[in-house]
């Protein structure tokens, strides 16, 4: 591979790519175990079977020009790196996202020791780590991760914006949109694609501060724990002369394909 355009990214000593799983595992393991079997986890063409059988039709495969990896390996800086795809950092370092005709690009931020995150009832918080005391050094508390601090004050890491750098379109340069997912999904804090994609599941999110409910990271979706996502699909079966009709109602703010070369299989048994 000749060369790989990216959105470089600068981690930390503690989070550089090659490393950044056993690091995030020693207070995240329920996350991480949910991480490794996702799509995102799973993005680049080593791993994503139908991406790679795209890529390999792909007319810049020939050059090397491997400009996928914006979005399926952002951190990458060399070939042996787009195997990492992405990872936690990608994600919680996204600042801000630029909107433009062709595609949105993600904005990173870059102070690497902060991580952005969400959660309710914490939206203005900027929390450092540090260890407090009481009752004369008899009770302690730890506030905060000693791996890096965390921002609660992102307002797109609420509405789902935060996706919209990779999610939202793709038009190649015929002008052919290539995919859209369109912006209605990531408006509103109380349903957007996080809530979808990511719902709330039984576990702590951290060893260092438990709680009962997480975000699942396994990122729910047609290929990976698509049972999380049958609430916004009704599926009917209606009798019609000698045979029967089904129907499939979407639910969610997106078209059910987003994608041209995506298929989708309906599988009908009677008896």
């Amino acid at each position: 591979m000749k060369k790989i355009l990216l959105l470089a990214v600068a981690l930390s000593s503690l989070l550089v790519a090659k490393s950044e799983m056993e690091t995030c595992v020693k207070c995240h393991p329920t996350i991480v175990e949910e991480f490794k079997g996702s799509m995102h986890k799973n993005s680049s063409f080593y791993d994503d079977e139908i991406h790679k059988a795209v890529w390999d039709k792909h007319p810049l495969k020939a050059k090397g020009d491997y400009n996928c990896a914006e979005c399926h390996a952002p951190n990458a800086k060399a070939e042996e790196d787009v195997k990492e795809g992405i990872t936690c950092t990608t994600c919680h370092t996204i600042k801000d996202v630029e909107e433009h005709k062709s595609k949105n690009k993600n904005v990173y931020a870059k102070d690497t020791k902060t991580l952005y995150s969400a959660e309710a009832g914490r939206e203005s918080e900027k929390v450092a780590y540090k260890q407090e005391s009481s009752w004369f050094g008899m009770n302690k508390t730890t506030v905060g991760s000693p791996y890096h601090d965390i921002d609660y004050s992102n307002e797109k890491f609420y509405t789902a914006q935060v996706c919209m750098g990779c999610h939202s379109h793709r038009e190649n340069s015929h002008e052919f949109m290539l995919c859209e997912t369109g912006k209605e999904g990531a408006k509103d804090k109380q349903e957007n694609c996080i809530t979808c994609h990511m719902p709330k599941v039984e576990g702590s999110a951290t060893t260092i501060r438990h709680s009962q409910k997480h975000a699942f990271h396994g990122f729910a979706g047609a290929r990976k724990h698509p049972e999380m996502l049958t609430q916004y699909v009704d599926l009917n079966f209606k009798k019609a002369g000698n045979g029967f009709e089904v129907s499939v109602e979407n639910k969610a703010p997106h078209n059910f394909m987003l994608h041209p070369l995506r298929v989708a299989e309906l599988r009908v048994k009677y008896h």
